[in-house]
């Protein structure tokens, strides 16, 4: 894990200040522990993963869309998937131990021009229905 980046970065602080778990591991972003429904209307906890964009020490925006995940297929309250933000489901380690399972696209009707905001659409996308 590497904290230059997250310490030098405002977005990456702002998601810590707000209490985020991040990661940084062979090249991306890994924000774990965040809740999300499963097919079983129970709540499990997974890690959003996205390719960190760095000009030098600190961040850049974060590129396009995309994201990826590592845990189950997340779905809405009454554990039907959310197959509208699913762009694909395979498992492949992207760098050594790090695994994801699914990738999502999502676009945003004005880019995100930082990882805060990259983060926390993502996350209110999931954790919603893990609260209802």
């Amino acid at each position: 894990m590497s904290s230059g980046p997250i310490s030098r970065s405002p977005d990456l602080r702002k998601l810590v200040d707000q209490g985020f778990e991040l990661e940084i591991r062979a090249g991306h972003l890994v924000v774990t522990g965040i809740p999300y429904a499963t097919t079983d209307r129970t709540v499990a906890r997974g890690a959003l993963v996205k390719e960190l964009n760095l000009n030098g020490d600190v961040t850049g925006m974060p590129g396009n869309h995309v994201a990826m995940w590592a845990g189950s297929l997340p779905c809405d309250p009454a554990g039907v998937p959310l197959t509208g933000m699913v762009n694909g489901s395979t498992q492949r380690e992207i760098a050594p131990g790090l695994i994801v399972d699914h990738t999502f696209s999502s676009k945003p009707e004005v880019v995100d021009p930082d990882y805060f905001e990259f983060v926390t659409r993502y996350v209110d996308m999931l954790e919603g229905p893990a609260q209802a």
